[in-house]
Parts: structure tokens; sequence; C-alpha cells
């Protein structure tokens, strides 16, 4: 009997070793001089170790710190492991500690866990549980979860599509000051996403953000200046508000400076300055800059006149469904300006253009009808492709049927 006694000791023993050799192996230096230490000192260990860029010593003690129940250090755990800190990146091993985080209330880690839910990161994706966990940082009033509650009404994720929710949500938000909110809510009195159309409120939830430098937001309070919407019309304000979100990289207020420039909207009409700032937007992939780029080139505006250069910017338009691209296109290989002449390729690009609702297209898709351009002769399909252009208020098409 007390042989096989001393035999289990002997056993217990050996697996006692055992385990702390894996715990020494885990951990290393971190537990042979920190085991006796609090885990709010082993929290700072690790903060030292940081600031020391030791960082695979600071996810130590981080560890050891969040294991007894540190919440700060649970958090900087799940940040190493989402970043790759003194650790390879590892997003399932980051969403367990933020969890542990999490439940005990840090909120930047309540925050972080509902966007891994949303986005199925390092967890399975849950829109429920995204809104379970932005829920509770909203309520320490986390202004980012307010805005992605707004949102994930907005957009019926995990909740019925409810405007007038996502507007509550987006409004606490940004009260809060949080400037995307503050855009967003501006986009919704200015789109009516059920609420009255408030151009006035949109303006000032729009300012709010520009001021703060958000760039669509700059861009979009230019363009109510432009249009004189919510606000007295001021082409001078536009520009100012363009130029800050061009400024910040903005394509759609690069293109919009070009126009300014090119018919003197807000500033002295300059074409060079006009061709600058659509080259700026079209390098960045803008649709209507690279049309009005090509359009210069057509008409030598800025630059000398150069249809093959023309044509060049107009087929990149065209390849992103710009409608007056593809009525251009027709119009050179019709006329054979910067390629050679072809009528069944100009018919082509009238009928694209035609079925994106651009009249001039329909009109003249019409007349290629009337006259056998690049198609049979057909006179009832020529009528049909002027009335529809005459629906759309084209003045040729109108005259058509008014002389006949």
């Amino acid at each position: 009997m007390l042989r096989s006694i001393l035999t289990n000791i002997s056993f217990i023993a050996v697996r006692l070793q055992l385990v702390l050799a894996l715990v020494v192996g885990v951990y290393g230096s971190a537990l042979a001089s920190g085991r006796r230490l609090s885990p709010e000192k082993l929290y700072n260990r690790g903060e030292y170790m940081y600031e020391e860029r030791r960082y695979d010593e600071a996810l130590e003690y981080y560890k050891l710190s969040g294991i007894d129940g540190y919440v700060d250090a649970q958090y900087k755990v799940g940040y190493f492991y989402s970043k790759g800190i003194g650790t390879q990146r590892n997003h399932k091993e980051a969403a367990r500690w933020f969890r542990m985080a999490a439940e005990q209330g840090h909120c930047d880690s309540q925050y972080i866990l509902a966007g891994y839910y949303e986005n199925g990161i390092g967890v399975e994706q849950s829109y429920e549980d995204a809104m379970k966990w932005y829920l509770k940082a909203a309520a320490q009033g986390d202004d980012t979860s307010q805005f992605q509650i707004g949102a994930l009404y907005a957009n019926g994720h995990g909740v019925e599509q409810d405007f007038k929710e996502a507007i509550k949500w987006f409004k606490r938000s940004a009260e809060l000051g949080n400037v995307v909110a503050q855009y967003n809510l501006g986009v919704c009195y200015a789109n009516s996403c059920d609420v009255d159309k408030h151009e006035v409120k949109a303006v000032k939830w729009y300012r709010e953000a520009a001021e703060k430098g958000y760039r669509n937001a700059e861009y979009s309070l230019g363009r109510c200046y432009a249009n004189g919407e919510g606000v007295k019309q001021d082409y001078a304000e536009a520009v100012k508000w363009y130029s800050r979100a061009a400024e910040h990289g903005d394509v759609l207020a690069e293109c919009s400076l070009g126009v300014c420039y090119e018919h003197g909207d807000g500033v002295e009409r300059d074409y060079t300055k006009a061709v600058k700032w659509y080259k700026v937007a079209a390098e960045h992939g803008q649709p209507d800059a690279e049309y009005n780029l090509g359009h210069c080139y057509y008409l030598g505006r800025g630059v000398e006149k150069d249809y093959a250069k023309a044509v060049e910017w107009y087929r990149k338009a065209a390849s992103n469904n710009q409608k007056d691209a593809e009525y251009s296109l027709g119009v050179c290989c019709e006329r054979g300006e910067g390629v050679k002449q072809d009528y069944v390729e100009a018919v082509r690009w009238y009928r694209i253009a035609a079925k994106h609702g651009k009249a001039d297209a329909e009109y003249n898709l019409g007349r290629c009808y009337l006259l056998g351009h690049g198609v049979k002769q057909d006179s009832a399909e020529a009528e049909k492709w002027f009335r529809l252009a005459a629906k759309h208020g084209h003045k040729a098409a109108l005259e058509y049927f008014q002389n006949r």
C-alpha cells in the first residue's frame, strides 16, 4: 500500500513538473520574473516592454495579467493578435481576448468584437451578435457604435430596415461629434430617408462634418452652394468647399472644380485649370472627369485639339457607363474623328447611350434608321426613336414632328 501511495505521489510530481514546463514555455521570462506580481503590475511591465519595443515580452506580461482578469491587458492581447504585434496575426485569438474584455464591460473591446461579428473576422459572421455588442458599447456613450447601429438599421442587416430608427441613432452619434454620423444625417435629410426632405438641416449637418475636415461633407456642402440647396446659391462658396474636399482627395470635388473653371462659376474662367482638375479626377477613375477631359481634347479647350486623345478618354468614361461619352463615341465613329469612320460602330454606341437615357443618342439613332446609316433603312424604327427623344425634350426631335 505504501509503495502504491509513493508511486502515485511520484507520478503527480512528474505531471506538475510537466505543467510548469509548459507554462514556462508559453510565458518564458515573464513568468520567471513576474509570477508573484499583481495583475496591475504585470500589465505595467507589459507597458514598459511595449515602450521599449520588446513586443514579444510585452505580450507575455499582458497575457499573464489578462489571465488574472485585468481587463486592459485582455484588450491589449486582443489588439496585439489583431495587428500581429509580437506574434503572428490571429483574428480568432484576437476575438477570444476581445470577448474576455468585452464581457467585463470594456467599451473598445465591445465595439471591436461587434465589428468582428459584422464582418465575419475571427468569428462566424452574425449581424445579430454585432448588434448586441454595438448596443453594449453605445450604452456607454460610444459614438462610433451608435453610428454603426444606425447603419445596421439603414441597411436592414440583422434587423428590419428602419430609416427612422437609423436616423435616431445617427443623430445620437452626430450630437457627440461623430463626423461620419453628421455627414450621413445630412444625406438622410437631403434625400428624404423616411423623414421630410429638409435641405436646411442637411446643410447644417454637412457643415458640422465639413468644418472638421470630412471630405464627403466638404464636397456635399459645396454642391449645396452650387445648386442653391438649403442655402443661397453661391458659386464662390461652392469653389471654396470643393477646393477643401479636393485637397483631401475627393474625386467628385476634383471634377466639380474642373467644371467651375471651365464655365467660370465662382472663379475666373480658365480652361487650363479646368483640364488640370479633370486630369486629376480622371486619373482617379472618375467617369464624368474622363468624359470632360475627352471633350476638352475634342474642342481644344485648355489643350491642343486632339480627336484621338478625345476618343481615348471617351472610351475610358464609356467603360464606366458614362452616357455622354457613349454618345460622343458614336459621333466620332459617324464622322471619322479620331477613329476610322464606321456607321455600324456609331449605331452601336448610339444604341448603348440611348438605353442609358441620352436624348441626343435617341435622336441620332433615329436619324441613322431614317438614312440607313449603319442599319437597314427603317422609317418606322426611326420614328420610334424620334418620339422617344421628343419625349425627353430633344429640340430637333420635337421640330421633326411639328414640321410634318
